[in-house]
Parts: structure tokens; C-alpha cells; sequence
């Protein structure tokens, strides 16, 4: 048995839609990300009600930042913005509720990493825990009024499918209750010559090793935090390795290739779907008759961990041109035997949290 979790390409038609645009064409590191938000009603009947952002210091953000590795072959999510609200300023106005015609559209402001005027401004409200640096990454904004009054009183939730009854004349809009993503947007983050910058009142140091072409270092604190290989003003990694508290001791790493896609994978600490702690390893396939479809073909390896630390079985994911090989191992005193084998069909980037294979 096949059990579906749901992922934004299982999401059914919303009559928005929503487009994320960069207000300036060169971001390099250290550099606030200035992006526009264009919200769209697409249904060619009904206005419908939508929530655009308000100063406000109650309540969870209703927009709210996701971002991804840019790969086409494999989703890897690289940082969540918190919801939680913390301007200092204290009138408290609500978020503008706003009827749109069919076809009518609405533009704001969406800044993210963009201090001081996190605590001040509304457009400006949006941040991640740690620098963006040198990179390509996929960005989603998600729309989520749940647990807002007024969203309370214009929508009625759903988890996977909506009822049947949501959208009757008189009733609430249907929306789904983990938020509606906007379209992807490419975020390319280009390398710069600084050899420092500020987030969030710290400084950051970055410097190339010496007798490299474009293997850079970055610390926070004196400690080593990541190392990226990256020409100098490109946004194109070749390479990146995320370090432990420690800073002595790789806790991500990553390879891609030319186009991005990922060429490798590691995660000491993976736990996406179900908080338990994994290791994950991905590797491209070497096979010599498969190698004209390098980017085509991996292998993901989820091992799962006993209460006693003890891998107990793991499944293995071939990643295929139009089709995921799925294999499920019973570890038995240390040796994987073969399980189960599944075919699922490839319809769009591999994650695995959206797969859930009985054993």
C-alpha cells in the first residue's frame, strides 16, 4: 500500500495565484532581499476575499517565507521563517482585507533578511535564522490566515481534500490549512569580494583558502560555520559543506552539478517527516551504461533508528528518469536484507516525506 502525504503539486486549484519578483536584478551576500509580491484572483466569476498585510503585534504572520535548494531532481529545504510576530511597535492595526474582481490583482512588498527594518515595518518583517549565501535557491511565500480572526471568518479549512459542500453559495471560500505556496521563484544569491558582512548585528568573515580558485570559508565568531566552493560573483556552488556547533565537523554537505541539480547529498541529523533522526545519504548513480543520465539518476538512502540507537530497517530510493525504485531492508544484527520493492511514478521533483510505503 501507497499512503500519499500532501505536498504543494497535491494541492487542488485555489483561485489564487500567487507570483514573488526580485525589485532588484544583482543580490549578493549580506544584501537585503527587496522582493514584490503579486496576488491574483483567477476565478472568472467570484470576488473573493483576500488578507494583505498590516502592521501588527498579535497573532501569527500570515505570510511567511520557505526555501529550497534550487534542484530540479530532489527537494531539499534549506530554511522555514518563524511565524511568530515580534515588531516593537505598538499601535496594532489588523491585516487589510481586500475583495478581489475576477482577474484583479494586488501588489506589496515582501522584504526578507532586511534589518533594521525587521521590528518596524510590516513589508520588512521577514527573516530567516542565518545568512543566505552564495547559492541558487527555490523560494515559496506562503499565504496562511489560519488562526487569524479575520481569516477565521472567511475560510474554511481543509487538511488534504476539500468538502464537498465549502464553496456553496453562502458558505465559506475552501482553503487548504497548511497555507497556499506562491509559484517558485528562483533566488540566485551572487558571491561578492567582501570579505565581511553584518546580519542581525553580527559580523560575518568569509576568505578564500589559499592556493584555491574559489573554495571559500565562512565564520561567525572565529568558528568556521560553512565552506562553499563558488567562482567569485557567480551565484553557481559547486559544492557546500555546512559545519557543527563545533565547528570541525561537517552536519550537511552537498554536490551539485553544472545545472544545479544535485549530484550528492549528505544529512547527519535528517528528520523531516516524522521528527525521528535519520541519516541520509544520497549519491549519483556511477553505473558506466547509465552515465548519460547522470542527472537523472540517484540513490537516496533513509536508515531508521531504535529507541537503543540501533538501525532497525531503511528504505532506498532510486531516483529514475520517469520512475522512483522503492526498497524496503529489515536490519537484522547489522545486515540489510531486501524487502519490498515499488515502483512509484516520477511526476515531479523527489521528496521523500511525500512518500509513505508500507513496510
Amino acid at each position: 500500500m501507497l499512503v500519499a502525504n500532501c505536498t504543494y503539486a497535491d494541492i487542488p486549484f485555489m483561485p489564487f495565484s500567487i507570483k514573488i519578483a526580485q525589485a532588484y536584478p544583482v543580490i549578493e551576500e549580506g544584501d537585503p532581499i527587496m522582493l514584490n509580491v503579486t496576488l491574483k484572483n483567477n476565478d472568472p466569476k467570484r470576488r473573493l476575499p483576500v488578507l494583505i498585510p498590516g502592521a501588527q503585534n498579535a497573532f501569527e504572520k500570515i505570510y511567511y517565507f520557505k526555501i529550497y535548494d534550487a534542484a530540479d531532481n530532489y527537494w531539499q529545504l534549506r530554511w522555514v521563517e518563524s511565524r511568530q510576530v515580534q515588531m516593537t511597535r505598538m499601535d496594532s492595526t489588523r491585516p487589510t482585507l481586500k475583495y478581489l474582481a475576477p482577474g484583479e490583482q494586488v501588489v506589496f512588498s515582501a522584504n526578507l533578511n532586511d534589518y533594521p527594518r525587521y521590528y518596524q515595518q510590516i513589508e520588512s518583517h521577514h527573516a530567516v535564522a542565518s545568512p543566505i549565501l552564495a547559492g541558487q535557491y527555490k523560494v515559496f511565500l506562503i499565504y496562511d490566515p489560519t488562526g487569524n480572526p479575520i481569516g477565521d471568518t472567511l475560510y474554511k479549512y481543509y487538511d488534504l481534500l476539500p468538502a464537498d459542500d465549502c464553496d456553496d453559495a453562502g458558505r465559506k471560500l475552501c482553503f487548504p490549512s497548511f497555507g497556499q505556496p506562491s509559484e517558485p521563484f528562483q533566488l540566485n544569491i551572487r558571491k561578492s569580494d567582501r570579505g565581511s558582512f553584518t546580519f542581525q548585528s553580527v559580523v560575518y568573515e568569509t576568505k578564500r583558502r589559499a592556493n584555491t580558485a574559489s573554495l571559500y570559508d565562512y565564520f561567525r565568531d572565529g568558528r568556521l560555520i560553512r565552506v562553499i566552493d563558488v567562482p567569485l560573483n557567480s551565484s553557481l556552488a559547486r559544492q557546500e559543506i555546512e559545519m557543527d556547533e563545533s565547528g570541525k565537523q561537517a552536519s550537511r554537505s552537498f554536490v551539485w552539478f553544472a545545472s544545479h541539480n544535485i549530484k550528492a547529498f549528505t544529512d547527519r541529523g535528517w528528520a523531516p517527516c516524522n521528527g525521528t533522526r535519520t541519516m541520509l545519504k544520497m549519491r549519483t548513480e556511477t553505473v558506466p551504461e547509465y552515465a548519460y543520465r547522470y542527472e537523472d539518476n540517484a540513490t537516496f538512502t533513509y536508515i531508521s533508528y531504535n529507541s537503543d540507537g540501533l538501525a532497525d530497517y531503511s528504505f532506498r530510493y532510486t531516483i529514475g528518469e520517469t520512475a522512483v525504485i522503492w526498497t524496503a531492508y529489515k536490519v537484522q544484527n547489522g545486515l540489510a536484507k531486501p524487502g519490498k520493492v515499488q515502483q512509484i511514478k516520477l511526476a515531479s521533483p523527489f521528496f521523500p516525506c511525500g512518500f509513505a510505503p508500507s513496510i
